[in-house]
């Protein structure tokens, strides 16, 4: 039949439609500066540089220039202990820098330039440099932190993070603490910035699927066929395995309704034509979707933002059919099916989480197969474009 919606409304106008919605989706974001606790602060300039400094590498945390001497020594502490423990770069022995603080005439709790630094990094045999500052900003502190590539004197990193004015600033500073402004802080940077670095996250999101069926490779290819629209839901579960980069599992329960419109000519024991009739045959199907995703991640601020892809198997249910004409009706069987899917997420933290909306495209690799009557019959090709808004929360910090 001539009037087959697939021809008239093929699949790569859509495409092009969803594609262009996940350009602007990921595109679209916003910045804002974290307030922290000092601890979380550090911890946070921790996951930083595991991210831009190599594996093994011998670092040296020289100092920080700041009010307090006491102040800059928390925070060389703080910081190389982070290193030892979390084994990942090579601590360089601090006990020769007071020989080096005479004869390079600098201070450790004061400003120390760039090649200063690299001269000491080559005393004492280290490959990256860690120094920076920390200093009161109004009613907080700005803890501005650089590393430094000894050989090539390449600046490696730099981060910025305000600083909340808690217990352990004020008594190393000797300034008072004021409890509610603090507590308030305490909740900003909470809000902000705890519930972000985390292993694992889970989730739940509902949300719809337009479900677009072609039939030219089918049996059905010489007649049309709709598109649907399911209601699904969908559970997923990720793994952290760095800051910028997760594995996810998901599990999306969906549902297939494809009628395929077409017209049957019945002939005689000859062949001869005797008349024609016009029927629908109807597939309906629920399926279990199991994504496994690669998603790059980002978290700025209160924000999140995911770009994803990977592989997928989709296990149908029971499959009802049913031929309008002939007023038959029975159940068939379907075999998994295996796809791909990419996309997106944005979202915004709320509560201990975060609430935040997917968009994807998802399509099978090969036709449905469905088996009834003695015979197997290939139905349709699926594509999915999915929206959903859900809820994400995360738990067991990244770091220690």
């Amino acid at each position: 039949m001539e009037n087959n919606p697939q021809k008239r409304f093929p699949g790569c106008p859509v495409r092009r439609y969803i594609l262009l919605f996940l350009l602007i989706f990921a595109g679209v974001s916003g910045y804002g500066q974290n307030i922290a606790s000092l601890d979380d602060a550090i911890q946070s300039v921790m996951v930083y540089f595991q991210g831009r400094i190599a594996p093994n590498t011998k670092v040296l945390t020289l100092n920080f220039s700041s009010e307090s001497g006491s102040l800059s020594d928390y925070v060389i502490d703080e910081l190389t202990t982070r290193i030892v423990n979390d084994d990942i770069f090579v601590v360089v022995d601090r006990s020769n820098l007071a020989q080096l603080q005479n004869e390079l005439h600098f201070q450790l709790s004061g400003d120390v330039s760039d090649e200063t630094a690299v001269s000491v990094g080559k005393k004492l045999g280290a490959q990256s440099i860690i120094l920076g500052s920390i200093k009161q900003l109004g009613d907080i502190y700005r803890l501005q932190v650089r590393a430094i590539e000894v050989e090539t004197a390449r600046v490696q990193g730099m981060m910025n993070v305000n600083v909340m004015n808690d217990p352990i600033i004020a008594a190393l500073t000797g300034k008072t603490f004021s409890g509610s402004q603090s507590r308030w802080l305490a909740n900003q940077a909470f809000g902000n910035e705890l519930w972000k670095n985390k292993r694992f996250y889970a989730g739940l999101r509902p949300g719809f699927s337009v479900h677009l069926y072609n039939i030219e490779n089918s049996e059905y290819r010489s007649e049309s066929v709709n598109n649907g629209v399911s209601f699904d839901f969908s559970a997923q579960f990720g793994i952290q395995i760095h800051p910028l980069f997760a594995l996810q599992i998901e599990m999306i329960g969906t549902a297939d309704s494809a009628a395929i419109s077409g017209a049957v000519d019945v002939a005689d024991e000859t062949g001869n034509f005797l008349y024609r009739y016009e029927t629908m045959y109807v597939f309906d199907s629920a399926s279990m979707i199991i994504p496994v995703l690669v998603k790059l991640t980002l978290r700025p601020d209160i924000f999140s933002l995911g770009l994803f892809a990977g592989a997928y198997f989709s296990f149908p249910g029971q499959v009802n059919y049913s031929d309008s004409y002939l007023g038959k009706s029975e159940k068939r069987s379907a075999s998994p099916n295996p796809g791909f899917v990419a996309g997106a997420s944005a979202g915004i933290k709320l509560g201990p989480g975060s609430l935040f909306m997917d968009m994807r495209y998802m399509s099978d690799f090969s036709e449905t197969k469905v088996q009834g009557s003695g015979r197997t019959s290939e139905i349709y090709k699926r594509g999915m474009a999915a929206f959903g808004i859900g809820y994400e929360i995360g738990f067991v910090n990244l770091k220690k």
